[in-house]
């Protein structure tokens, strides 16, 4: 029993005080590159019992269709959290709310912006 928690924002510009980004690539790209990672590894690995959490932080519903159509065509569970409030801290702290409340026998809470490659 898995449960992955992946927090979401497309929101580049969410952090402007930080200045430019560490990497120069558009953040829907960037999301979806990670997200897929994380699905072919679901896929690859062939893991089974394993359900797959968004919380996610007003991300444009054209990304939140893509999370879903790719789920339901690798079989994937996935359910979306979508936030109310806006900001890091708050998406912070429904993530780990979620990994203690929600979270089953083993959580993993990852961000929007890891890569998950398979072993070769």
């Amino acid at each position: 029993m898995l449960d992955i928690v992946l927090r979401t924002c497309d929101n580049s510009a969410v952090h402007n005080e930080r200045g430019s980004r560490f990497i120069d690539v558009d953040k829907t790209t960037l999301i979806k590159k990670c997200f897929m990672s994380i699905a072919l590894s679901i896929q690859n690995f062939k893991l089974q019992d394993v359900k797959l959490w968004i919380i996610d932080d007003h991300s444009k519903k054209s990304l939140l269709e893509y999370f879903s159509t790719v789920c339901k065509n690798k079989d994937i569970e996935l359910e979306i959290v979508s936030m109310n409030e806006k900001g890091f801290n708050n998406s912070a702290f429904k993530q780990f709310e979620y990994c203690k409340e929600k979270g089953r026998e083993w959580v993993y809470s990852v961000e929007d912006d890891y890569l998950h490659f398979p072993n070769q």
